[in-house]
């Protein structure tokens, strides 16, 4: 006898400590601090507290007691020990740029400022490798390399302003790529853990994707990529059938920089030297009869009303069509605008849901709709959250993507680093009581 699946969601209020118990923790950590950096605290700067209060991410807003700048990276050992001492969460912010609530303060701690470390240390332009601070940016870094032929392969819309070190915690080449991935350019860290304990040479394949989890990145070694010719951009008029059938034969060119679709449109970038790009080109003029050069980059994909919610999610490129009209049918019922993306390349979908009216009814029909996507994803064996992370926004929809052995191995590892569990509180980890409950019966 089959009975239907129940999904539901249940949120409930966090304990805190007492105002009084945190501000008198507050002012121990700012006496015995003050020598580090600078602090903005909801005493004394009020005003200027307001810029932390969200990311980029309207649905999730807490105004932080207290902000903690910096005078140096050395100074931020000694500082997370004072917060271990004191049992203070700490909430690392390098740019605010987060799509996913992953830069807001934890109840009853503090946010710590990386993102105007932007120092470029040991450049060796022959080998192209060198050490950054953590708030350099892909922007700036390309800006410093590219007259000696070298390149970071990583392209987004916050290049400019989202420090090296946020992009590393969030993974923000996705899930399913199987080529360029953001860890073989940087290939080790040096963080501060939980406990204010430096670890130098860290693989950043062990960094990658877990939001500060381990710590606090203070620079990060890479080895870049040589740029080699010329990159075309196409948009191509196709069927989701025409363009998967002629993806192993695009794939095959060795030329293929990315598929993108995007405002009902196909956008195929090629990159290579010119005879590579002269035989790819030929073939994809052979192979899609309405196509036109492009000589300006991909459109942006931006929100277009002050209510939104942008959601990236992992799935095999076979699946993308069928996620992607699920997706809007689902929005339309619950009287969402649902504008839509596709990576081909890196598996990856990304969806902005915006409406007009009062965000407590948006919020409400946000949260119905990723009950729904992340039933979805379970069924189909997709990720929930891909290049923009997990963040406040997706922690509670987790438990249906973790495994009982996998979530104990990753939370022993948790502890080895921050056995106080400062860091990434209620952005990593389901929360026992506040995330999505799913039982299944067959």
């Amino acid at each position: 006898m089959n009975t239907t699946t129940t999904n539901c969601s249940v949120y409930l209020l966090g304990q805190t400590p007492q105002p009084s118990a945190i501000l008198e923790r507050y002012k121990y950590l700012q006496t015995h601090g003050c020598s580090l950096g600078e602090f903005l605290s909801v005493e004394d700067s009020p005003d200027g507290l307001s810029c932390y209060e969200r990311d980029a991410q309207p649905l999730h807003a807490k105004w932080p007691l207290l902000v903690f700048r910096p005078h140096a990276t050395s100074n931020i050992a000694p500082f997370m020990a004072h917060c271990y001492q004191l049992k203070i969460p700490v909430t690392v912010r390098c740019g605010g740029t987060s799509l996913t609530g992953g830069s807001i303060a934890s109840a009853a701690g503090v946010i710590l400022l990386t993102n105007h470390f932007k120092q470029i240390k040991q450049y060796d332009p022959l080998q192209g490798t060198l050490i950054v601070e953590p708030g350099v940016t892909i922007k700036q870094l390309n800006h410093h390399i590219e007259a000696d032929g070298w390149f970071f392969p990583l392209e987004m819309a916050t290049a400019g302003v989202a420090g090296l070190a946020s992009c590393l915690s969030t993974h923000a080449r996705g899930y399913h790529q199987q080529e360029k991935y953001f860890f073989d350019v940087i290939q080790s860290v040096t963080f501060v853990d939980g406990q204010g304990v430096v670890h130098y040479q860290v693989p950043s394949a062990l960094v990658c994707g877990a939001e500060g989890l381990w710590g606090v990145i203070i620079d990060m070694h890479l080895k870049l990529k040589h740029r080699f010719g010329k990159r075309l951009i196409f948009m191509v008029q196709a069927s989701w059938e025409e363009v998967l059938t002629q993806l192993s034969a695009l794939r095959s060119l060795q030329t293929l920089a990315f598929i993108v679709k995007s405002h009902q449109q196909f956008y195929i970038g090629l990159e290579g030297e010119d005879w590579r790009l002269t035989h790819a080109s030929a073939f994809l003029a052979q192979s899609f009869l309405h196509h036109t050069y492009l000589s300006h980059a991909l459109p942006h994909f931006l929100a277009t009303k002050q209510l939104f919610m942008m959601l990236t999610s992992a799935l095999t490129t076979r699946q993308l069509p069928h996620a992607m009209q699920w997706a809007l049918e689902q929005a339309n019922e619950l009287q969402l605008e649902c504008l839509q993306q596709a990576d081909l390349l890196a598996g990856s979908v990304h969806f902005i849901l915006q409406a007009e009216g009062e965000s407590y009814d948006f919020t409400q029909r946000i949260q119905k709709f990723l009950v729904l996507w992340a039933d979805y994803l379970d069924q189909h064996k997709g990720k929930i959250s891909s290049c923009h992370g997990i963040g406040k926004q997706f922690s509670p929809y987790m438990p249906p993507f973790w495994s009982e052995d996998t979530r104990t191995h990753w939370q022993a590892l948790h502890r080895l680093f921050d056995p106080a569990e400062l860091l990434s509180q209620e952005r990593f980890f389901p929360i026992p009581g506040k995330c999505l409950e799913k039982a299944k019966h067959d």
